[in-house]
């Protein structure tokens, strides 16, 4: 990764820095999503939100110690950890990074797979519902019905929306990203990973949607950021001229977002954008 001196090549002022930004970084685990999340705390005041704490190994490795609040359920917690948020936006963090939330969705998936279904599963202890769940889902007997979809569903679409309505500077996002094959083409495209509609929902909560990857060129690998439109990746920029980062950072996309895509990518950065769009389908 770039060294964090780097991160400083542009420090904006509050006021410079437009309202309501909407990021969202879909990539493959380990290709610094995370560690743009941490060039984000050096900027600002940030909250993080996690599902999955091993993520935050790499903001402890950059020597980062932001202020964390973990997501253990998507029941009552969750809503304590939303007033919480809610309290601080604007006056004591002035951005929120939810990282991953395909591990939100899982947690949401837990509350409602562990859940007591039916008179007799209400009747037993908690020790012993939960022994009757692990042996159903060991058989394969345990499985989402339509209504609890909907349920998982609904929570993390709100739990979601109540985050990205809050009066943060900058709001971003995290996710793995999945190949799928489409339906009509049978061409391979990556999306987030996801369950049920939120997979294509998500896209349009966020005005600037990157890609992140790792790509090898001239021996040497090169930690990456693309938000140049392509009909196979999910990305969006509706801040500026598209363009791909070698060394991606919060500052590098705020002087993005500041000189309306004036920033010009370097010979190495132009290369790399444009095999992006000559090679979709990067080996997994």
């Amino acid at each position: 990764m770039a060294p964090l001196a780097d991160t400083r090549l542009y420090v904006p002022k509050l006021s410079e820095i437009p309202r309501d930004l909407y990021w969202l970084v879909i990539g493959d685990s380990g290709t610094g999503k995370t560690h743009l999340l941490g060039t984000l705390c050096e900027l600002l005041p940030t909250v993080v939100v996690t599902a999955d704490a091993k993520g935050l190994d790499t903001l402890q490795f950059m020597g980062l110690d932001p202020y964390v609040e973990r997501i253990t359920n998507l029941g009552a917690q969750a809503w304590d950890v939303l007033e919480r948020l809610r309290a601080g936006a604007g006056t004591k963090w002035r951005a929120v990074a939810l990282d991953d939330i395909g591990a939100l969705q899982l947690r949401a998936h837990d509350k409602v797979i562990t859940s007591a279904v039916g008179r007799n599963e209400e009747q037993l202890t908690r020790v012993q519902l939960q022994q009757h769940i692990k042996q159903q889902m060991l058989r394969g007997e345990r499985r989402l019905r339509l209504d609890q979809w909907g349920e998982m569903g609904i929570a993390v679409d709100t739990f979601l929306d109540e985050v990205l309505t809050m009066p943060f500077t900058i709001k971003v996002a995290t996710v793995l990203e999945e190949a799928r094959e489409h339906p009509r083409t049978g061409q391979q495209h990556l999306v987030p990973n996801l369950l049920g509609g939120l997979r294509n929902d998500l896209l349009a909560q966020f005005s600037l949607v990157a890609n992140s990857f790792i790509q090898r060129e001239d021996g040497a690998d090169h930690w990456c950021l693309t938000t140049r439109p392509h009909p196979r990746i999910a990305t969006k920029d509706r801040y500026a001229r598209p363009r791909t980062w070698v060394d991606p950072t919060a500052a590098k996309l705020l002087q993005h977002i500041k000189k309306g895509g004036d920033d010009k990518e370097s010979k190495l950065e132009e290369k790399i954008g444009l095999g992006v769009i000559v090679e979709p389908a990067r080996q997994q």
